[in-house]
């Protein structure tokens, strides 16, 4: 549903990936997809861990924390308007061709509200106003 090659290439037209340095936009979108959630991993600290034990690269904290911008929250959603679309397609072709269909269609079901959800999720973020040089803040306002 999300090939290696579409991630890559949805993350430059983004802006999140403008060159191909330690992050990379697969493992970062997996591991935010499966490692964020309720009763999952809850801090940045928490998700950059995870990144470094998938990808295997240590990561320097500010590279992590300032890859939490704008692009990073269209990244998902973008992410969430292709699947759905590939959903879509699938089941039609799949429901056009046999009626075994119904194991895949409540599993792409399930994926799909999975999706949905995370998009929520990552829409309710707020980001970091990076023009701001003050050190301490909280859900994208500054604490002065």
């Amino acid at each position: 549903m999300f090939p290696e090659e579409w991630l890559r290439q949805t993350a430059k037209e983004n802006g999140l990936i403008k060159r191909e340095r330690k992050i990379d936009p697969v493992i970062l979108f997996w591991v935010l997809t499966l490692s964020f959630g309720v009763r999952l991993q809850r801090t940045l600290a928490s998700l950059k861990r995870e990144y470094e034990k998938e990808s295997g690269k240590n990561i320097i904290d500010s590279s992590w924390y300032y890859r939490f911008t704008p692009e990073l929250v269209e990244f998902p959603h973008q992410c969430v308007i292709h699947g759905s679309k590939n959903l879509q397609k699938t089941l039609v072709e799949n429901l056009a061709k046999n009626s075994k269909t119904s194991r895949m269609f409540s599993f792409k079901t399930a994926q799909l509200f999975f999706f949905t959800l995370l998009s929520r999720q990552v829409s309710g973020i707020k980001i970091k106003n990076s023009s701001c040089r003050h050190k301490s803040w909280s859900y994208g306002k500054c604490s002065c």
